[in-house]
């Protein structure tokens, strides 16, 4: 049986591990509220910009293909930007994202393409690094917290990607992130943000929710449709940031949750056990003492 200092030391050991997680529970269910707030607002800019750029793109027609817009003809040199956590104690969210990004590169690599890769948020950083050959990584960029996280941060991000657009050093960039679904589910999710692409003829555009009026002179046409394009690749990965931000603390809700139940059931078996033990324990000194009492009597 397992002594009765051990047992307190393993009880004391497992409610600090109980105390920790259930804060780190407590703190992530504020921040996925705050984090939820903001992905709801950004969804809702997204959906109408995009329907703006691709409104504009129709207006403009094919006239004003800009490189953005149908790409620099470098197909085989491939940029992905990869969205994850800063830390861990989150469960399998960075794994998962690890993993998903292992299969795109391999199924880039296996059409002969040239990959590099832009990864945003430390955690997830350290595990490709480890993962990926060391001329895969083009730049290591921390994921600020929710409070911290402005456009600015992710507007940085995306004239450092438009820059090796323009130097031919990319000819196409891709964005792979959580999709935050719920508290228990968060999808990762491959999106093409440069070359942007025509809209699709099939999709009728509204004309009427978003009015543009075409400019006949060429070179306002031509800048106006270029600064919503840029504009666009900071809005995406912003987006996508938000995303991340709001899938992580979901996921480290849920696993700290869970930590936290599983921790106090192990310290309830544990003083089950402890009880168990101490019963025992006084059992054999009251049977030694009735023993040695015996004894004397005779």
């Amino acid at each position: 049986m397992v002594s009765l200092k051990r047992l307190r030391a393993r009880i004391g050991a497992v409610k600090s591990t109980k105390k920790m997680t259930s804060a780190v529970r407590v703190m992530a269910t504020g921040r996925v509220r705050r984090a939820q707030r903001a992905i709801e607002t950004a969804r809702i800019y997204v959906s109408q910009f995009t329907s703006t750029l691709d409104h504009v793109i129709s207006a403009v027609g094919k006239k004003e293909a800009s490189p953005l817009l149908v790409g620099n003809k470098c197909d085989d040199k491939h940029l992905l930007v990869v969205c994850t956590g800063d830390r861990g104690l989150c469960g399998s969210f960075n794994a998962v994202i690890v993993r998903e990004v292992q299969a795109y590169l391999q199924d880039l690599g296996s059409k002969n393409k040239l990959v590099k890769v832009v990864c945003i948020g430390s955690k997830g950083a350290s595990i490709l690094k480890r993962r990926l050959l060391p001329d895969v990584i083009v730049k290591f960029m921390p994921l600020e917290t929710v409070r911290d996280l402005g456009f600015g941060y992710a507007n940085d991000i995306a004239m450092m990607i438009l820059d090796l657009f323009e130097r031919s050093e990319v000819g196409g960039v891709s964005l792979l992130y959580p999709r935050f679904q719920s508290l228990v589910q968060q999808v990762p999710m491959v999106q093409d943000i440069v070359p942007w692409g025509l809209p699709d003829p099939s999709k009728d555009v509204d004309m009427d929710v978003y009015p543009y009026k075409v400019i006949h002179d060429e070179e306002d046409t031509k800048s106006v449709l270029t600064r919503l394009l840029l504009h666009n690749v900071s809005v995406q990965i912003f987006s996508a940031m938000l995303e991340t931000v709001a899938s992580f603390y979901g996921a480290q809700l849920v696993a700290m949750d869970g930590a936290t139940r599983n921790a106090d059931n192990m310290v309830k078996k544990m003083t089950l056990e402890y009880n168990r033990a101490r019963q025992f324990a006084v059992t054999q000194e009251l049977i030694e003492v009735i023993g040695g009492a015996e004894v004397v009597l005779q």
